[in-house]
């Protein structure tokens, strides 16, 4: 009897340690749901567009750099970040992919249209000058960012504030146009190009600054220029091309 008493007792402590485990181990997972919760809310899914004002300048060996009279850009990617559980409850570190990178930039010291009627009529000349235009389309940039929330542990709107650092490698298709009185021409290249910068946000929305620069190997065509070429090899070899963006942006993220 006093066997089976003790059997029964090993039993009943064994299921009551056991029950306590799990109690112990449910809580537990209810826990690190909230907190991972807690921080998907301050971090968001990663998601990002950029719009952007760009200050711009290109140049070549053979030529004085010229600076834009405007630019714009657009940038939409996503951030990949490690670890789940931030580190020291505020810092996470990963890496971006640009999906897509698109800018125009107008240099000066072209007037954008020029119509020219003579009395004559038969001498009537009609000439298009919209300038000097760059136009580069990028995809597929990657690089690491570092991101920082340092009032991720306030229980307040302060939580959301973030600040982050990146680099990237940026794969470009490059054009520049050249289109006056006189001729129109285009030169093509595979720009080599990088961006480092950084950002201040809030909950979803926030400020930044970032360089991009690169260089690329123009090869030019004649557009019904002198030669009455249409989208002709202009025979001329290829020109090396640098630029230099400065980027303030606005970014959404979601």
């Amino acid at each position: 009897m006093k066997k089976l008493f003790a059997i029964l007792s090993v039993a009943l402590l064994s299921g009551a340690a056991s029950f306590a485990q799990d109690v112990a181990s449910a809580e537990d997972y209810g826990t690190n749901v909230k907190t991972q919760a807690y921080y998907d809310d301050i971090w968001g899914k990663g998601r990002y567009t950029h719009i952007s004002y760009s200050i711009a300048q290109t140049g070549t060996d053979f030529e004085d750099p010229q600076k834009a009279a405007f630019g714009f850009a657009v940038t939409k990617g996503t951030t990949y970040r490690f670890p789940k559980k931030p580190l020291a409850g505020m810092i996470k570190v990963g890496f971006d992919i640009n999906w897509v990178d698109i800018s125009m930039a107008k240099y000066k010291n072209s007037h954008f249209w020029d119509v020219d009627l003579s009395d004559d009529l038969y001498e009537d000349e009609f000439s298009l000058d919209i300038g000097r235009w760059n136009v580069m389309i990028g995809a597929f940039g990657v690089g690491p960012n570092v991101q920082i929330a340092p009032f991720s542990n306030f229980n307040n709107a302060a939580k959301y504030l973030k600040a982050q650092l990146y680099f990237h490698y940026q794969p470009t298709f490059g054009m520049y146009i050249v289109a006056d009185s006189s001729d129109t021409e285009i030169s093509y290249s595979y720009c080599n190009m990088f961006q480092f910068g950084g950002n201040i946000m809030w909950k979803f929305i926030g400020i930044g600054i970032e360089g991009h620069w690169g260089s690329g190997n123009f090869k030019q065509l004649n557009i019904l220029g002198e030669n009455d070429s249409f989208f002709g090899d202009s025979g001329l070899g290829k020109i090396k091309r640098r630029f230099a963006n400065t980027r303030i942006y606005l970014s959404v993220s979601f």
